[in-house]
C-alpha cells in the first residue's frame, strides 16, 4: 500500500480542482503543478475539507432561499429562519434516505465487479487502511 493512483477524471479530483481553481484566486496551471499534494492524508484532508465547505455553503444558501421565500409574503423574519431551517432538515432527511439507498445497491454492484476485475481500493478504503496502519501512501496522478 505504497502507491495510491488518483486518476484525473476522477470525481473528488475534479472536485478539489473546482474548489481549488473557482474559489481561490489559483488557475488550474498553478493547480496542476503546486497545489496538488503528494501523499494520501494531505490529499484526503484537502478533500474533506472541499467538501466540509461546500456543504457549510450549500446550508447557507437553503437558510438564506427560505428566508427569502417566507419574507417576501411579509412574514416576521423569525418565521422566515425557522421554516429555512425545516426545509433543510426535511430535504437533508430526504437526500439521506435516498442516498442510502443508492449507496446499498451501488456497493453491492461495486463488490460484484471489483471481484471480476481485480480493481484497487478506492479513498475511503485507503483512508481506513493509512489510518490502520498509521503510514500515508503516495499519491500518484494518472
Amino acid at each position: 500500500m505504497d502507491v495510491f493512483v488518483v486518476n484525473r477524471n476522477s470525481l473528488h479530483y475534479k472536485f478539489n480542482k473546482f474548489m481549488k481553481t473557482r474559489l481561490g484566486s489559483n488557475s488550474v496551471s498553478v493547480f496542476e503543478h503546486y497545489i496538488l499534494p503528494n501523499n494520501f492524508c494531505a490529499y484526503w484532508r484537502m478533500t474533506f475539507l472541499h467538501f466540509l465547505l461546500a456543504a457549510f455553503l450549500t446550508c447557507g444558501a437553503g437558510i438564506l432561499l427560505g428566508m427569502l421565500a417566507v419574507t417576501a409574503y411579509n412574514t416576521p423574519i423569525q418565521f422566515g429562519i425557522v421554516t429555512g431551517i425545516v426545509i433543510l432538515i426535511i430535504s437533508t432527511i430526504i437526500g439521506l434516505i435516498a442516498l442510502t439507498h443508492y449507496l446499498s445497491d451501488a456497493a453491492e454492484n461495486r463488490r460484484v465487479y471489483k471481484e471480476k476485475n481485480n480493481i484497487p481500493d478506492g479513498i475511503v478504503v485507503t483512508k481506513y487502511k493509512s489510518w490502520k496502519s498509521k503510514i500515508c501512501p503516495r499519491v500518484e496522478y494518472k
